[in-house]
């Protein structure tokens, strides 16, 4: 397979690209993206640390463009969506000769390495990109500090993309299970993002 069967630009600034990685069955990838504008960008979710997976990556940021990734932002910190940051960081260290700030949940951010600088996102925490908005929505019962992403086009007038990690997933079901899974909490928030 290409890169290119990989990768989806699914809106006018965010780009999905399908890294192969150990994930629970029938899965064998995990969804990252990159939203990306004016060369900068933001990847959400760099969960594969197998070679072929930061290659897909690299590519996917080539593709958007982005010269510099300006933060790697985290829905939650499970192996199958943060097993690729370490390689991330060391490419972006030896492109621009520093590491992007991690950004997580406070729930989350005990399950990080101390080393990495990271950066705790409340609700409803704003960041930008070029001029498109990310916003940061705490969205648990996959985990506690489960977090969603919102885009917002340039304009702000609309919704572009809902990226919400494992919310959802395209076929089957999510698990919301113990320790960390809360059911109630989990249909809560799948009522709160169908109204965005």
């Amino acid at each position: 397979m290409t890169p290119q069967d990989h990768l989806e630009r699914v809106s006018a600034h965010v780009w999905r690209v399908q890294l192969p990685c150990d994930t629970l069955p029938p899965y064998d990838h995990v969804n990252a993206y990159v939203v990306a504008q004016g060369g900068v960008a933001l990847v959400i979710d760099p969960g594969s640390d197998r070679p072929e997976a930061q290659s897909l990556l690299q590519a996917a940021l080539e593709e958007a463009q982005a010269r510099l990734v300006k933060g790697i932002a985290l829905t939650h910190t499970h192996p199958d969506h943060v097993d690729g940051v370490p390689r991330l960081l060391q490419f972006e260290v030896g492109r621009n000769g520093q590491a992007p700030p991690v950004f997580v949940h406070a729930s989350e951010a005990g399950n990080l390495p101390k080393a990495w600088k990271v950066t705790l996102l409340p609700y409803d925490r704003v960041l930008t990109v070029g001029d498109v908005t990310v916003t940061a929505l705490h969205t648990p019962g996959h985990s506690p500090g489960h977090l969603s992403f919102v885009v917002g086009a340039p304009d702000g007038d609309e919704v572009e993309a809902a990226l919400v990690g494992d919310l959802a997933a395209a076929t089957g079901s999510v698990w919301v299970g113990l320790p960390e899974g809360d059911v109630s909490a989990y249909l809560a928030t799948l009522e709160r993002v169908a109204a965005i």
